[in-house]
């Protein structure tokens, strides 16, 4: 279920203080979807999706993804094939754009993973089409709540949304810095989407947005100062990307920050790098943690 190219797979400028509204973004825009409509269908998909779980998935992905919200059991493709069904039957496509961007975004107040992955689906394969930079406040919010508040959702959120629409912005890197000004959100899951919703763009090194390979470096340059473990794969995994375009970069980021950086970091982002270079890093970072950094 986890995008994330080391786990197994199924299926945005300046700087801004930590909880400012330029970090977290102002309330989000529109008002709620009706809940008489809105509660009932979500109810209905999370009977479908009860429906396609199974135990043997259920105590797979609880063991997997450690402080998740509960698992139903369902398979990505189990998910994406509710979220499609129901999508037809609730007849969502005829509601209007507000309406239906509003209950993508109620769906991640359902209390298992699933209905929340769902969510993601609804705007990644429902909505992509239609979002734009106006709703990253909204975005931003589901962080605030710790509605995206492990890995597992928060890649799969930055993997399928926000790299789809930096990738889709019309004016860039507008999107894209608007992306990067989440480095200093309070929520760790929030900082950490400020540089892995890079990963799919990175390794083209700037040919789609100029300027992607200084925001990925400004946005790694903030999260690299929190040791916290998923601080730091967020750093590995994004700069690995960069280093296939741009390896310069990268080695010059790890020169800067290499008491910073983990050793599980440093692995990660050197698989993007020549075997040299990759020897070079591991072996510094093993160095100046005297053997035993971790």
């Amino acid at each position: 279920m986890a995008p994330d190219g080391s786990a197994t797979r199924s299926g945005v400028g300046g700087d801004v203080p930590s909880g400012s509204s330029e970090a977290n973004g102002p309330e989000p825009r529109g008002g709620l979807v009706d809940p008489g409509f809105a509660l009932p269908a979500l109810e209905r998909l999370h009977a479908s999706l009860a429906d396609r779980a199974t135990e043997r998935s259920r105590a797979f992905w609880t063991g997997y993804v450690k402080g998740a919200p509960p698992f139903l059991g369902v398979p990505m493709g189990s998910i994406r094939t509710a979220v499609a069904a129901w999508w037809r039957e609730e007849s969502i496509a005829s509601r209007s754009l507000e309406d239906r961007k509003a209950l993508a975004v109620a769906a991640f107040d359902g209390a298992f993973a699933e209905h929340r992955l769902a969510g993601v689906l609804m705007l990644a394969e429902h909505l992509i089409d239609d979002l734009d930079a106006a709703d990253l406040p909204a975005f931003a919010g589901l962080f605030a709540r710790e509605r995206i508040a492990d890995w597992n959702l928060c890649d799969w959120f930055c993997i399928k949304v926000l790299a789809a629409m930096i990738r889709a912005d019309a004016q860039p890197p507008g999107l894209a810095r608007a992306v990067v000004d989440w480095r200093h959100a309070e929520s760790l899951w929030q900082r950490r989407a400020a540089c892995v919703a890079f990963v799919p763009l990175a390794s083209d090194g700037g040919a789609h947005v100029p300027e992607l390979p200084d925001l990925v470096v400004t946005a790694c340059e903030a999260l690299v100062r929190d040791p916290a473990r998923f601080a730091q794969t967020g750093v590995g995994w994004t700069l690995r990307e960069l280093a296939r375009a741009r390896p310069g970069t990268v080695v010059d980021f790890v020169e800067r920050n290499l008491d910073r950086l983990s050793l599980e970091a440093v692995r990660s982002l050197a698989k993007g790098l020549d075997d040299g270079a990759r020897e070079r890093l591991v072996a510094a970072k093993k160095a100046e943690r005297g053997g035993g950094a971790s």
